[in-house]
């Protein structure tokens, strides 16, 4: 099976090493899944789990990062034929919406 695992998943992983997350990036050396990766995806990996918020040490991140570079399955991306409406490009969108009156 083929799977993109969220950021989260990674930084959690990262955080507690007995944890859900950990256990699941365990697998990936074990052939139980496929981890898919592009550049983005390494890139975004990387620069999260380097927040200093988290307090990771920059050598376990290195390993980590490491490791999936060395598992993970490379995609080929292709640009969006279409541009996506998102908060920055729609400034009619207003988040949260705005709350409706009580009767």
């Amino acid at each position: 099976m083929r799977v993109v695992l969220d950021t989260n998943v990674i930084v959690s992983a990262a955080l507690t090493e007995q944890g859900m997350c950990a256990r699941i990036v365990d697998m990936l050396g074990g052939g139980i899944f496929d981890v898919c990766v592009d550049d983005r995806i390494l890139a975004e990996y990387d620069a999260v789990v380097r927040r200093p918020e988290f307090r990771i040490a920059p050598a376990n991140v290195d390993a980590l990062m490491e490791f999936i570079r060395h598992i993970a399955l490379p995609v080929a991306t292709t640009p969006l034929a279409v541009r996506l409406r998102t908060r920055m490009t729609t400034p009619s969108w207003r988040w949260p919406p705005p709350r409706q009156p009580s009767l």
